[in-house]
């Protein structure tokens, strides 16, 4: 189930090891890394879930980090983009999917590609 994504992402990120051999880079040592944890949500609401991923990412840029957003499904893009767009400005995002999602509309909403295509002008 997707909810369980990032949980299951940081149990799997337990073997990452400090070198790289391929990269011949310890990434531990050129940057500052850390995991802010998930995100506040409300599993009732997805405007205020939105709401809520705007604001707390934009508390991450805010402090000068930046952000690898991982797990949930295709709907945090857009409150993310949002976060990203009210902090730097025009965004653009590459969407590597096996479909497009860009459709008017999927079980009466509108496709999380449609949203983010107004955020991102």
């Amino acid at each position: 189930m997707w909810r369980s994504c990032p949980r299951n992402i940081r149990v799997q990120s337990a073997m990452i090891r400090p070198w790289n051999p391929v990269l011949k880079v310890n990434p531990f040592e050129k940057w500052r890394i850390a995991d802010f944890g998930d995100l506040s949500i409300n599993p009732l609401s997805i405007e205020d879930t939105y709401r809520r991923i705007t604001e707390q990412l934009s508390d991450v840029l805010r402090a000068g980090a930046r952000s690898v957003c991982v797990g949930g499904d295709h709907s945090i893009l857009l409150p993310i983009l949002r976060a990203i767009h009210k902090y730097f400005g025009p965004v653009a995002f590459i969407q590597l999917d096996a479909h497009g999602d860009t459709w008017g509309g999927y079980f009466g909403s509108p496709t999380f590609a449609r949203y983010s295509g107004e955020v991102c002008g």
